[in-house]
């Protein structure tokens, strides 16, 4: 994704998903509300008439998370507005111009709603775990140059003890021999 030109490469793959789910909930009508024609479709698919369809804007949540995911909450709102657009727009392709613009959208409302918050939460949530990595980051860096401080404060430490050691040794051991030769004189 960070590569130069390929930065949209997975936006433009999710939008294309979100377009061809739609579509493909336009050419198997399941968005359609009309019991006659959803009983047609039924028995056209050899389904039970108790036997709900899964309703196509549940599949479009996984591209619009990914979106939000990896886009932020920019991803979210654009996705969500493609997303909307096309649910709305396949709701008048499959209803039919007889229903009215402010009743399918008031029906659509609740699935819009879904499409619009799921993938604002994941890109908060996204955001607040890309700011807790920086911090962590930040943290291990503090960390490693803590020790090592540390690790250089005790080689000093080190050095400083072996040099009092000679130092007292060597300094004891020259006025012993500066006695003794005294003494031999």
């Amino acid at each position: 994704l960070n590569r130069p030109g390929r930065q949209y490469n997975l936006a433009i793959a999710l939008l294309l998903d979100v377009t061809l789910l739609s579509l493909r909930g336009l050419s198997a009508l399941p968005l359609v509300r009309s019991p006659a024609l959803r009983a047609q479709v039924l028995s056209d698919l050899a389904l039970p008439q108790q036997q709900v369809l899964v309703e196509p804007f549940v599949f479009l949540l996984l591209p619009l998370v990914l979106m939000a995911w990896a886009y932020g909450r920019r991803g979210a709102l654009y996705g969500w507005a493609w997303a909307a657009v096309l649910h709305v727009g396949v709701g008048i392709m499959t209803e039919g111009p007889n229903v009215p613009l402010t009743a399918l959208l008031f029906s659509s409302l609740v699935r819009l709603t879904i499409l619009a918050v799921i993938p604002l939460l994941v890109s908060i949530l996204a955001e607040r775990e890309r700011l807790t990595l920086a911090e962590l980051e930040q943290a291990h860096r503090r960390l490693q140059r803590h020790a090592t401080t540390v690790e250089q404060l005790a080689v000093s430490r080190e050095r400083n003890r072996l040099a009092r050691d000679l130092h007292d040794t060597l300094a004891h051991t020259l006025a012993a021999l500066t006695v003794h030769l005294g003494a031999l004189r």
